[in-house]
């Protein structure tokens, strides 16, 4: 790709190895992957249709495109296998914790934690962009989150990635029985959908199995 374009250098280096970037790539491209999912399975639960499906998970807040996901589906339970609301539960609060997660990830700058080993045996804590080789200098990289200069290490990013895939995996298997390229040990760690953390969530799932389901009106 360098010698394809005029390829420019960013203004600091980015402290994080090939596969980081990989992964940060791959984080961005399952996410596409989890919000046209959303669309399908909510266009297949309501018969609304692709086009209308996008307009209403339109916003570019994903949390409040899954809260509208996941209120809709319950709506039209009537139409969904008897499994998929524990599943929806389950992925709704999984996707909550990856958007969290996700965010001090992609609204970061990547630097390092700087400690300065100072004469009078004292230290100080600062981050940079730049790498210094210093006997008196320890630097460990980091992704420092804009808004509040909340550092998260670098080693999050591997972990957002699979919870970015096994999300994916969810929507795709168990809320549309898709036929997607997974092997069998990714199917085994999916398991059975554990009960739901939330008090609101286990309400949810209560008051839906104690009322028998019926067309929207």
């Amino acid at each position: 790709m360098r010698d394809s374009i005029d390829y420019f250098d960013s203004a600091f280096p980015i402290p994080l190895t090939d596969d980081d970037l990989k992964a940060i790539g791959e984080i961005c491209a399952i996410q596409g992957q989890i919000e046209y999912l959303m669309q399908v399975s909510l266009s297949r639960a309501t018969a609304l249709g692709m086009e209308t499906s996008q307009l209403i998970l339109g916003s570019t807040n994903l949390t409040a495109n899954a809260e509208i996901w996941l209120n809709l589906l319950y709506h039209y339970r009537h139409v969904l296998p008897s499994l998929s609301l524990p599943w929806a539960e389950h992925f709704f609060e999984e996707l909550c914790d990856f958007i969290r997660g996700r965010n001090d990830l992609l609204h970061a700058v990547y630097g390092y934690n700087t400690t300065l080993n100072l004469n009078d045996g004292t230290q100080r804590q600062i981050f940079t962009l730049n790498h210094f080789e210093h006997d008196d200098i320890d630097q460990t990289a980091v992704a420092m989150r804009v808004k509040n200069s909340v550092a998260s290490p670098t080693a999050k990013i591997s972990e957002m990635r699979n919870k970015a895939a096994r999300l994916s995996l969810i929507i795709a298997t168990h809320l549309l029985g898709s036929d997607c390229k997974m092997t069998q040990t990714s199917q085994d760690r999916l398991g059975s959908p554990p009960p739901p953390r939330s008090k609101s969530a286990r309400l949810r799932l209560d008051k839906a199995h104690a009322q028998p389901p019926s067309p929207p009106e």
